[in-house]
């Protein structure tokens, strides 16, 4: 045994050092001469693959963001096959001398083929009047789409609320073909939803769970009552209210939420001319003003 680690090791001295394997996590050999292979990391090697891009058409995003959900339970017709997830935005078309919404959702695999468009009416506020040149401008958009089961059936649902201060849900009902990996594209499916009697334009949608379900929280500024917004929120099954918080402000933040075991505390910020406030809502009934900075 002495011998022959003897032998090894006066083989691996009389190599010459061009024939040593090339080591290339310490650096190309050995003796660290070299360099790996694959060192270059900068942004523009690291840059995500674009798989489709809607951009380039006519049609633009004009919700403050989009959600990304599983809509499989929801699809009929042919066995489907596909192994991906569903995109949720709004898009607006002009209609007239109206600018229009509309709730959409696509395929997440290329080439982003639509599921399922439903149409939210005109972009307006709460005293129909147009809001077309604020969201032309982004100072306005529509809220994220919420996705959950609402109702508890089992199928995805989505809660969108326009400008105008309608929660709609709806439970979208979508057919599909196998052998062209297509989609109707129709509007079918259940609806329900809540008249707020505010207008919704620089607010996300939170979901939480205040008596069992999937319920929903959102903010928005009341128009009809000078310098005062307000905090919603609806049982996500029936569309009910369950609770509407007031305060005084010019602008309002999206509700965040904190759970803690079977209590819900909504946290706001809100604007009041000169001021910016921070409540903690809990009930509807009950909050507290935590913070003032001027």
């Amino acid at each position: 045994m002495v011998r022959t680690r003897a032998l090894l090791l006066a083989l691996i001295l009389i190599l010459p050092a061009g024939v040593q394997a090339e080591w290339v996590m310490f650096g190309g050999d050995a003796n660290h001469t070299g360099v790996a292979e694959l060192t270059e990391r900068t942004i523009q090697k690291r840059e995500p693959t674009v798989s489709w891009d809607r951009g380039s058409s006519s049609e633009e995003v004009y919700s403050w963001g989009t959600s990304i959900g599983n809509f499989t339970p929801n699809i009929d017709g042919d066995v489907y096959d596909r192994n991906v997830l569903h995109i949720v935005y709004v898009t607006a078309e002009q209609d007239g001398d109206w600018l229009r919404g509309y709730l959409v959702i696509r395929d997440g695999g290329s080439p982003g083929k639509l599921m399922w468009k439903r149409d939210l009416g005109n972009i307006k506020n709460q005293n129909n009047q147009s809001l077309e040149t604020e969201f032309e401008s982004f100072e306005a958009a529509y809220g994220t789409p919420a996705i959950a089961d609402f109702d508890g059936d089992g199928l995805m649902d989505i809660a969108v609320a326009t400008p105008h201060g309608i929660i709609n849900f709806f439970e979208p009902e979508i057919e599909y073909t196998s052998s062209s990996e297509s989609y109707d594209g129709g509007n079918d499916g259940d609806r329900w939803l809540h008249e707020t009697g505010i207008t919704i334009v620089r607010s996300n949608p939170a979901i939480t769970s205040f008596n069992g379900g999937n319920d929903l929280v959102i903010s928005g500024i009341n128009e009809d009552e000078e310098n005062e917004v307000a905090v919603v929120a609806v049982d996500g099954s029936t569309g009910d209210e369950l609770w509407k918080f007031e305060a005084d402000g010019n602008e309002i933040s999206s509700p965040a939420v904190f759970e803690d075991g079977s209590s819900r505390k909504i946290f706001v910020s809100v604007y009041d001319n000169t001021q910016l406030e921070v409540y903690a809502i809990q009930g509807g009934s009950g909050f507290r003003k935590l913070a003032k900075a001027q």
